[in-house]
């Protein structure tokens, strides 16, 4: 079949694009050979692509642009924002920061109540707390324990 085609190809010294009409030219099988046919229908199948690939990246070419901001829009649709990802960041740094802050203070009262006295007779009232073997004997020890604290302070107002 008879078929035209538009050929887009830049010119050698302008750099200007020209169309020029392609007439395609039928080429008929001959008869002596089946397999000459193959390859002429292989060589026109494997010219056309070349000219689609030709056609598509020149295509791509024009449009750049327009294809790089809407890659841009699907980056930014997909993954997450770079504002919410600095976000996410800082609130990361800060709960490390206040676990940190928070281990430190830990870390200082069980200093702090190795050299006081009075802690170190609450840490002996809850040890034996847990080795007691009675509920009156574990109370007993939870009073000691509430009074050492000032806990107890409910008990001695009206209105409680």
């Amino acid at each position: 079949p008879l078929r035209s085609m538009t050929i887009h190809r830049r010119t050698a010294g302008a750099g200007r694009r020209r169309d020029e009409e392609e007439e395609a030219v039928p080429r008929r099988p001959s008869s002596s050979s089946s397999s000459s046919s193959g390859r002429l229908e292989s060589d026109e199948l494997r010219e056309i692509a070349h000219r689609l690939m030709d056609l598509a990246a020149e295509l791509a070419a024009q449009h750049l642009p327009a294809i790089r901001k809407v890659a841009a829009e699907i980056v930014e649709t997909v993954f997450v924002p770079r504002a919410v990802a600095r976000q996410l960041a800082l609130a990361a740094a800060l709960e490390t920061g206040a676990l940190t802050l928070d281990q430190f203070k830990h870390v200082l009262h069980a200093l702090s109540s190795s050299f006081s006295s009075r802690s170190r007779l609450i840490r002996q009232l809850r040890r034996d707390q847990s080795v007691s073997s009675t509920q009156d004997e574990w109370m007993d020890l939870a009073e000691r324990i509430d009074s050492i604290q000032g806990n107890d302070a409910w008990r001695s107002e009206p209105t409680c």
